[in-house]
């Protein structure tokens, strides 16, 4: 099989899951607005069908993969598969994810080193790597077509779910009507989510069930928050209040809080009401005690040097300030010379004129004495041998 068909199958694949996703927010939607489940049976059936096909065409890009020794399969935009082991059954599975540019040669492994990526390092390094707006702009991109799915089924969707549409996501289920694990609730805060003013991302919210509840196989943690979307939410904004502040990208708008668990929370300001983007754990390869020791030196070493930043660059400042005055000096010193030079070479081409017209005079006068001289005398050539 060429490189070309896995591409082919790949970008038909990704379509496939952002289908799924259309559906499950399309489902997520008609429940908030009190449609039966009977109604959208057809959303179902397609979604099972679509879930078939998925895992047809995943099973061949991952033998292609396997025996090319790639660990990644580019689709479109940022979206790569990904070959990982999981690190509980062992077995190899494929991950949809979204890279930043330049990033991709992270995921390629050493083949003679290791033989394929471990779901532990890959969920290490996702955190640096993921390209945040790609995954925004999937979830954005699925409620709008959620939204003109249930249009196109005859539904009524209210003027505040088309004007947000994203808030269906902080809300409801995200799936059909199944069984929720009771007993997970009790690993989850049951603070009232109206203490803050803040939103929760789709994306932040599986990974909170991964990084903080231990589910860490990607289709059960998408399941777990589906089933307990509001729940989780619940906990994150929990969790966001309890965390520390510890750095503020004053160009980026972005908070990054760190909780007693080493989990970094990022929160993005650039929206009328601040949002959690995603979440991630700072791990050095050490216990969870040392990791935050190390964590939280690092935090103040990057302090430090913050202040030293804004410091240089206020004496830089001033120095800058001082410079600039002598270099306006310097420039008025040129001016004054240039205009010194310029009335010297006016000085200069008067003198050459004068010379001009003394030259002059005397070529005159030399020509008034020939006039007259030829007058008297006539000009006489001396003939050789007289």
């Amino acid at each position: 099989m060429s490189n070309t068909n896995i591409l082919a199958i790949a970008n038909e694949t990704f379509n496939m899951h952002q289908r799924v996703e259309v559906l499950n927010m399309a489902s997520a939607m008609a429940k908030n607005e009190g449609i039966p489940s009977s109604k959208i049976k057809k959303l179902h059936q397609e979604k099972g069908k679509l879930a078939k096909k998925i895992s047809a065409n995943e099973s061949q890009i991952l033998s292609r993969m396997t025996l090319s020794c790639n660990t990644y399969a580019t689709s479109k935009d940022s979206w790569v598969f990904v070959r990982y082991q999981d690190d509980q059954s062992l077995d190899t599975k494929l991950a949809l994810v979204a890279v930043s540019e330049g990033c991709l040669s992270t995921i390629q492994v050493d083949n003679r080193v290791v033989s394929q990526l471990s779901k532990d390092k890959l969920d290490s390094m996702m955190p640096l790597i993921e390209d945040i707006k790609a995954i925004e702009a999937f979830e954005n991109q699925a409620c709008l077509l959620a939204i003109d799915e249930l249009k196109a089924l005859g539904f009524h969707v209210t003027s505040s779910l088309m004007s947000n549409p994203m808030s269906v996501l902080l809300d409801v289920e995200l799936s059909e009507p199944e069984k929720k694990d009771e007993t997970s609730h009790e690993a989850l805060p049951q603070q009232a989510e109206e203490d803050i003013e803040l939103t929760v991302s789709l994306h932040s919210g599986k990974r909170y069930v991964q990084r903080v509840l231990g589910i860490l196989d990607d289709a059960s943690a998408e399941a777990y928050y589906r089933a307990n979307t509001k729940a989780v939410k619940r906990a994150i904004i929990y969790a966001v209040d309890k965390a520390e502040q510890v750095w503020r990208d004053r160009d980026d708008k972005i908070d990054y809080r760190l909780d007693d668990d080493n989990i970094i929370y990022v929160i993005g300001h650039d929206q009328a009401v601040p949002k959690v983007i995603t979440l991630y754990e700072l791990e050095f390869g050490f216990t969870k005690e040392i990791n935050r020791t190390i964590s939280l030196e690092q935090i103040k070493v990057l302090h430090d040097y913050h202040a030293r930043w804004l410091e240089t660059e206020s004496i830089v400042a001033i120095e800058r300030v001082e410079a600039m005055d002598r270099l306006t000096s310097v420039d008025q010193d040129i001016a004054v010379l240039k205009a010194q030079l310029r009335a010297k070479e006016a000085e200069r081409k008067s003198i050459d004129a004068d010379i001009d017209q003394m030259n002059s005079t005397v070529v005159l006068a030399e020509q008034v004495f020939t006039k007259e001289h030829s007058k008297l005398f006539k000009k006489w050539r001396i003939a050789e041998g007289l």
